[in-house]
């Protein structure tokens, strides 16, 4: 089912070790839209790869899977960051790629006058240039908008989130280890992908679990933004729509890094627009292909969505159907968690956001209901 491919520090060219079937386990794998995912897999701790050396701190890992049709494809790209003897067996925590530009930062003042994918790649040559290689490469861009963004000092992955959220665009390391800048990751399969969910429990929906709820208390829907740049500038952003049903939630919010109104604009704007809705929580569990017979023709037919037929930033259709009506909305898939179990079957996972909403970072985070839970336990103890 897996493979998993070590590296030196840097490069990706031939594998310092590699883990196949039988030599480890993989616990957890995920990928998020404009942020670090993880990986955490396990092997026995005498197993003859199972070395210090191999398992060194930021060497780099390639997660290789076996598809339908028996070849194996990457499917995560990172670094290992802890590993941990647990008893008899090695516990191993990797992340994703752009975590490590936590650890790379900009000048003490850096400036953006450029288009949006040529500053982002230019952080990226900076750093490889003048603090040593990373082994990542630029790739996909596309962003031609230009902002006038000045920012602090600060790490590279929050840099990039600034440059995005200045020109609503959205990031990557993919697979391959190239960094993509973009106007949206992902694709539009609302069109040839539905997930259905019957609230009654019956069979037949192709989603096995599903987890539904939203939190109203991020919310906002006029956004006053302020810049201390030339005796202070502000833009306002309304949200009707939202208004109109939830009433007028307002917060003033400062961005001094916009050095003018054409960038202090979107960044109010952007993230007015994630907050003009209450935060969703949305989770739900696929059945995973598998092949059923049709009953009449007696023929064999693959059933369930695939862990190869979706990728972040995907727009997917879901239906939630009730007892007295269907809603039918388009969702975009802002996180991929694969689960393994000790047998090797596979849990797919997949958290949705609403359509048309600029998604960073901080606002996928905001929209994890942990805090939603916290709150509802502490209602029910008042009971």
């Amino acid at each position: 089912m897996y493979r998993l491919a070590i590296y030196e520090t840097t490069g990706t060219t031939t594998p310092k070790t590699t883990l196949f079937e039988g030599d480890f386990r993989v616990e957890r794998w995920s990928k998020r839209i404009s942020a670090p995912g993880k990986l955490a897999f396990s092997m026995y701790a005498f197993h003859a790869k199972a070395t210090e050396d191999n398992l060194l701190p930021y060497r780099r890992v390639e997660l290789l899977r076996r598809d339908s049709s028996g070849t194996y494809q990457k499917v995560w790209f990172g670094y290992i960051e802890a590993y941990k003897q647990i008893g008899i067996n090695v516990e191993v925590i990797c992340q994703g790629m752009l975590n490590l530009f936590k650890k790379r930062f900009t000048a003490a003042s850096t400036s953006f006058t450029g288009q949006g994918s040529t500053e982002a790649f230019g952080l990226l040559t900076d750093t490889n240039n003048d603090d040593g290689a990373t082994g990542i490469t630029t790739g996909s861009g596309g962003v031609t908008t230009t902002r006038n963004l000045t920012i602090g000092r600060t790490d590279l992955l929050r840099a990039w989130e600034y440059l995005a959220k200045a020109h609503t665009a959205e990031f990557e390391i993919n697979d391959n280890g190239v960094f993509d800048f973009v106007s949206t990751l992902g694709s539009d399969k609302s069109g040839t992908l539905t997930l259905r969910f019957r609230r009654d429990g019956e069979p037949g929906s192709g989603i096995r679990d599903i987890r539904l709820g939203a939190d109203g208390e991020p919310m906002v829907n006029r956004v006053i933004g302020h810049s201390s740049v030339g005796g202070g500038i502000s833009y306002q952003y309304d949200n009707a729509t939202s208004q109109a049903t939830y009433g007028v939630l307002i917060e003033h919010k400062t961005f001094n890094e916009a050095q003018n109104i054409s960038t202090l604009t979107p960044m109010t704007t952007v993230y007015g627009t994630q907050r003009a809705n209450p935060a969703p929580d949305f989770r739900i569990e696929p059945e995973l292909e598998s092949q059923k017979v049709d009953p009449v023709s007696g023929t064999r037919t693959l059933s369930g969505l695939s862990v190869e037929d979706i990728v972040v930033g995907d727009l997917i259709t879901a239906d939630i159907l009730s007892e007295n009506q269907t809603v039918s909305a388009t969702k975009r898939i802002v996180e991929i968690v694969v689960e393994v179990d000790d047998s090797g079957k596979e849990r797919l996972l997949l958290t949705l956001s609403e359509s048309g909403i600029f998604i960073s970072a901080s606002y996928l985070d905001e929209s994890f209901a942990d805090d939603i839970k916290r709150r509802l336990r502490d209602a029910e103890a008042l009971l």
